[in-house]
C-alpha cells in the first residue's frame, strides 16, 4: 500500500492546482489519474502532429484566479480577434469597435447599447450559478436581430448549450470578461496549460493509468482501491468530473443534466474567405460553430496547414459527413480532410455548492464552483485551503 498526506483523485486542472499548493507548503499529495495523461477536459490530443483540443476551448485573460495561477508558467498566449463571423439569414459580423469582419456589420440599436452597458457592468460582480433568470429569457431584452443572430449563437458556444439554460448572471459575467480581456489560447494548444502545471510537481506526485474502483474509510484513514493496488491517506480530494464522483461517492447528488457536444477536426491547405477564427451558424442543425485556431496560433499544425474545428451542441454522435454537407452551403468543403472526432457526453457541468459530510473528503472541480477554467482553478485552491494549506 502507498501512503500520502493527501490523495487527490483526478489529475484535471483542479487536482493539479490543489497538488501544486500542497507541494508549495510541504504537504505530500499524490494524484491518481485514470487516463494516460493529466489534464481532464483541459488537454489536447495529438493527431498526425496536429494539436486537437478536447472540444472548442479558450482562456479568458480577465479570469482573476486562473490568470494568477498561469502567470508563472510562461505560456505564449495567442489572442483571438474580438469579433465573430455570422452565417445566419445573411453573412454578417459582430465585434468590438475598430475591428473588422466578413460581410455586413451587425447593427445595434440604442436599446442594444444600453443593455450591453448594463450587462457588462453587472458582470463585474461574481456570478450566481443558480436562482436567477435563464440566459435565453434575459436575451429577449435585446433587439431580435442582435439576440438571434449573435448573442444566442455566441453564448451557446460559451455554455455549449443551445437552450441557454445558464443563469443570466453567468451571461453577464462572461460578457464582462470578454469585453475586458478577450479570449486566447496557448500557442501549442490548451493541453499546454495542464502539462506545464504537472511539470512543476515532484516527479512521483502523479500516477496515470490508475482508475479508482472503490473508496472506503476505517479508523480515520481513507483507503482508495485501484486496479493496481491500494492507497492510504487521512484526507482525500475528489477532483473528478461530477458524474465520476457520484459513481464513487453514492451520497452525492447526481447531475441534473448532461450537455453532450460533438467536435470534428479537419485539415485544409487554404481557409475559405467565408470563415473567420470563430464563425457562428445560428440556423445550423449539424454544425453550430466553426473555430480555426491556426488563424491565431499556427503551431497547432506542423506544416502551415489550417485546422478547422466544427462543433455541434446537444449530441455527441453527429457524423463528419453531415457536418460537411451542411457547411457546404456556406463554403467549399470538398478539400477538407477529416482527422479526428471528440465526443463529450458531459461537456460543462451543473454547479453544486455542496460539501461532503466528512470534512476529510473534499470535493473539487468546476462543478463545485463555476463551470469554467476559472472555476476549476478556484476549486483547486479552495480544496488546498480546506486541507490546511494557506
Amino acid at each position: 500500500m502507498t501512503q500520502a498526506d493527501v490523495l487527490i483523485i483526478g489529475g484535471g486542472l483542479s487536482g493539479l492546482v490543489c497538488a501544486h499548493d500542497c507541494q508549495q507548503n510541504g504537504v505530500r499529495a499524490h494524484i491518481l489519474e485514470a487516463n494516460e495523461t493529466v489534464g481532464g477536459r483541459v488537454r489536447s490530443d495529438h493527431i498526425e502532429g496536429v494539436v486537437c483540443d478536447r472540444g472548442f476551448q479558450v482562456f479568458l485573460p480577465a479570469y482573476p484566479t486562473a490568470s494568477a495561477v498561469f502567470k508563472p508558467l510562461g505560456i505564449d498566449w495567442k489572442a483571438y480577434p474580438k469579433s465573430a463571423i455570422i452565417h445566419g439569414d445573411n453573412q454578417q459580423w459582430f465585434g468590438a469597435p475598430f475591428t473588422s469582419g466578413i460581410g455586413e456589420k451587425l447593427r445595434l440599436t440604442p436599446r442594444d447599447y444600453w443593455h450591453f452597458f448594463r450587462d457588462v457592468s453587472a458582470g463585474l460582480q461574481n456570478p450566481k450559478c443558480t436562482g436567477t433568470v435563464p440566459t435565453h429569457t434575459h436575451l429577449n431584452r435585446y433587439s431580435k436581430t442582435v439576440s438571434d443572430q449573435f448573442l444566442k449563437p455566441f453564448f451557446s458556444s460559451v455554455f455549449l448549450d443551445p437552450e441557454l439554460h445558464a443563469p443570466a448572471s453567468l451571461f453577464q459575467y462572461y460578457l464582462s470578461l470578454f469585453v475586458r480581456g478577450g479570449v486566447a489560447v496557448p500557442s501549442h494548444g490548451m493541453g499546454e496549460i495542464t502539462q506545464r502545471l504537472a511539470a512543476q510537481l515532484n516527479p512521483d506526485t502523479v500516477q496515470t493509468h490508475t482508475p479508482v474502483t472503490r473508496i472506503s474509510k476505517a479508523d480515520g484513514i481513507w483507503q482508495v482501491e485501484t486496479e493496481t493496488g491500494s492507497f492510504l491517506a487521512p484526507i482525500i480530494v475528489m477532483a473528478t468530473a461530477h458524474h465520476h464522483a457520484c459513481a464513487l461517492l453514492q451520497e452525492l447528488p447526481s447531475p441534473t443534466r448532461a450537455l453532450p457536444v460533438s467536435t470534428h477536426y479537419f485539415l485544409t491547405d487554404t481557409i475559405p474567405n467565408t470563415l473567420g477564427p470563430l464563425t457562428l451558424f445560428p440556423n445550423g442543425t449539424t454544425c453550430h460553430h466553426v473555430a480555426i485556431p491556426t488563424q491565431v496560433a499556427p503551431n497547432y499544425t506542423p506544416d502551415h496547414r489550417h485546422l478547422i474545428m466544427a462543433t455541434t451542441y446537444g449530441t455527441d454522435t453527429v457524423s463528419a459527413e453531415a457536418v460537411l454537407d451542411e457547411l457546404a452551403r456556406y463554403t467549399q468543403t470538398q478539400h477538407w480532410r477529416w482527422i479526428h472526432h471528440v465526443k463529450l457526453a458531459h461537456s460543462l457541468p451543473d454547479t453544486h455548492a455542496i460539501k461532503h459530510p466528512d470534512p476529510t473528503c473534499i470535493l473539487a472541480g468546476d462543478w463545485t464552483t463555476l463551470p469554467s477554467i476559472e472555476g476549476a482553478c478556484r476549486s483547486g485552491k479552495l480544496a488546498a485551503q480546506a486541507i490546511g494549506v494557506t
